[in-house]
């Protein structure tokens, strides 16, 4: 395998790192493993790669705050919700409790008048053909 050099993008330089070229031509083991990285520029120390960063990781930590806001906001309105539908369960078995008696209730009172109307029509029956009169003593 021949290291070959990358060849630059437009706009942007390539620096040849020759000893690592020749020390992996020489040493071409598959057990060690070389990384070719983008080019670094010397200039770049840690310090100022950080210094870099910092108002990225300012925007990133005000973004991350604002989200853990938004879902403690939205989590505190869950549980609102879920209190209210709790509620209105409750309310919702004690009508459907409510319901069944009264259709119990209004079924007994049902019978009660059919029974009462019937009682009513006895002293109502006429019967015809057959004369009106006093016995008094064959009772």
């Amino acid at each position: 395998m021949s290291a070959r050099p990358r060849e630059p993008s437009p706009g942007r330089h390539f620096v040849l790192q020759s000893d690592r070229v020749a020390a992996r031509e020489r040493d071409p083991s598959p057990s060690v493993t070389h990384h070719d990285g983008p080019p670094r520029d010397p200039g770049l120390t840690r310090t100022s790669k950080a210094a870099s960063f910092a108002p990225l990781d300012r925007e990133i930590a005000t973004e991350v705050k604002e989200l853990r806001r938004e879902v403690g906001d939205l989590g505190q309105q869950v549980d609102t919700l879920e209190q209210a539908q709790d509620a209105q369960e409750e309310e919702i078995d004690s009508h459907r409790r409510e319901l069944l008696i009264l259709q119990e209730r209004n079924l007994e009172l049902q019978y009660q008048l059919e029974d009462l109307e019937n009682r009513s029509r006895r002293s109502n029956i006429r019967i015809k053909g057959i004369p009106i009169r006093a016995v008094s003593g064959s009772l």
